[in-house]
């Protein structure tokens, strides 16, 4: 029955789909792989990386409803002047139109022996500075935006994993409300950059799947971990939900896995990483961390199923160097574009802390950038680094490959889990070329490298992102034949100053001067398809 402890080999079946209480658990069944019944964008939604904003990083547990409302009324408030955007806009206005309560709501007293976050009858408890959850949630959709919440938290330390909770977990997600109501903001319209004001849309089953929504993170602190179970339960609600899988990059062969295969993948953007925190080089750490999902041929990070190195830390970061933390913030939110990562914001939404970093985040070259695709979610391409003598890029052996050679890890297959981080194999293979590894991933690793990554986009186009990740200047040749770009010459666009430059043939370079901790971020589009 449902307060029995899960038996992970436990095959499941249906005993009514239109019904939350459905599921059934036949313990001690033979081993069950995981699931075929939910693979890459099984959910039609977030087909372009969610947006949106999360309370972690800039409040931790301590929130409170009243906070939460005070944080949407600030991504709803059309009061703001952002460069390139005409008029007065909103937060909402720019893409994030989604805010996400994180650990802190949880109420660790009232839970039941031995669960602790979850009541005898499995519901999750609530803290009193929770007062009336659904109706916080019907105030953010009031507001026209999207609520997320959070489950499987650390607060508790909930250690023994039973049916009756996931089940308690769901129940409670459509009972508040959480993810319907309203439909955000158009990409399609922010690419063209029009002032609109979203519209609320009462769940409509036709709603745009490209529409942002945010709907739960289930973290790996409990024991509420099986991806496969939360995803059942959650498609016999009837309703869609977006679920975020907070399992920080462990890959292993079972349900509880934080990484897709090409045929499993019950969540919509997942974590490959640890924490990130406020450190200067944190963010650097866990963008590498992405790689092994970048497979050329055959990527695992693909609309509706989106690699995630967590939240963004702009408006928080430590300074790299002395006067160098605007342009180091700006290099963050580029990185987490060009590997179209989510675009989860962090930071207290104050005009004091928005004021820094408002231009950047609200660029909508760079955001169209991070929601286009063309085929492939973006990957590095080389790292250089900067000589104290000429101050020229020079390329780590061996010599410059194309964008289509990037591949540094085999994808995992249908058959088996995705290629745990880092093996053996892969680190040898990181020696010989001078990748530096991710200080959570090798023990007294060296500073990471300067970086080129690389994005294809639609009508044979390409955006670059050359980050600097040196006290000194960096000059860098860009070969259009690195980006696999083959038409007779490019318009070159710089993403961050949105400034066209002259057409460049494709056969010349095209010179790149970064200065310390900053980046180049520019856009390549053919002028015609005549190939070169």
């Amino acid at each position: 029955n449902s307060t029995e402890i899960l038996d992970r080999r436990a095959a499941r079946c249906w005993t009514g789909r239109g019904a939350t209480m459905g599921l059934v658990l036949l313990v001690g069944a033979a081993v069950a792989q995981q699931s075929k019944a939910f693979p890459p964008g099984w959910n039609g939604l977030a087909q372009t990386p969610p947006m949106g904003w999360r309370s972690w990083n800039a409040y931790h547990a301590g929130i409170s409803q009243e906070l939460m409302l005070q944080m949407a009324v600030a991504l709803a408030a059309r009061n703001r002047t952002v460069a390139g955007h005409p008029g007065k806009v909103s937060l909402c206005d720019l893409g994030y139109c989604s805010i996400g309560v994180d650990e802190g709501w949880e109420d660790c007293t009232a839970g039941a022996t031995p669960s602790r976050q979850h009541d005898a009858a499995g519901l999750p408890t609530i803290d009193a500075r929770f007062p009336d959850m659904g109706g916080m949630v019907a105030r953010i959709h009031d507001l026209g935006l999207t609520a997320g919440w959070y489950l499987n938290g650390c607060a508790c330390g909930e250690h023994v994993e039973l049916m009756k909770n996931y089940q308690g977990d769901v129940d409670s997600l459509h009972k508040f409300g959480f993810d319907v109501g309203t439909c955000p903001v158009d990409i399609s319209k922010l690419e063209a950059r029009l002032h609109i004001s979203p519209q609320p849309c009462a769940n409509r089953p036709d709603r745009p799947a490209r529409w942002i929504a945010q709907g739960v993170k289930i973290d790996g602190c409990g024991l509420q971990k099986n991806m496969t179970y939360y995803a059942e339960l959650m498609q016999a609600t009837g309703k869609s939900y977006t679920i975020e899988n907070c399992h920080w990059g462990h890959c292993t062969a079972s349900d509880n896995s934080s990484c897709p295969t090409t045929g499993w993948c019950p969540f919509n953007w997942y974590r490959t990483s640890g924490d990130i925190n406020s450190g200067s080089t944190s963010w650097l750490s866990n963008l590498q961390t992405t790689r092994r999902f970048q497979d050329w041929q055959a990527p695992l990070s693909v609309p509706g199923c989106w690699a995630y190195p967590d939240m963004l830390e702009v408006g928080l970061l430590a300074e790299p160097f002395p006067g160098k933390l605007p342009t180091w913030d700006r290099a963050h939110f580029g990185a987490w574009c060009i590997v179209s990562a989510p675009l989860i914001l962090g930071l207290p939404l104050t005009d004091a802390k928005l004021a820094p970093v408002l231009d950047f985040i609200g660029n909508a070259e760079a955001i169209a950038i991070n929601q286009a695709w063309a085929g492939h979610p973006g990957l590095l391409v080389e790292e250089v680094q900067a000589s104290e003598q000429d101050l020229h890029a020079r390329a780590i052996e061996p010599p410059r490959r194309s964008l289509a050679a990037q591949a540094v890890a085999p994808s995992p297959t249908a058959a088996g889990p995705a290629v745990p981080a880092f093996s053996d194999q892969r680190q040898a293979a990181h020696h010989h070329y001078g990748v530096r590894l991710a200080p959570e991933v090798a023990s007294g690793a060296e500073p990471i490298p300067s970086q080129l990554w690389a994005k294809p986009q639609p009508a044979g186009a390409a955006a670059a992102l050359l980050i600097n990740t040196s006290p000194l200047p960096l000059r860098y040749s860009l070969l259009l034949a690195q980006l696999n770009l083959t038409a007779a010459s490019y318009t070159v666009r710089d993403v961050w100053a949105r400034q066209a430059h002259p057409a460049s043939p494709a056969s010349k370079a095209i010179e790149v001067l970064v200065a310390p901790y900053d980046s180049s971020f520019l856009l390549l589009s053919p002028v015609d398809q005549r190939v070169a």
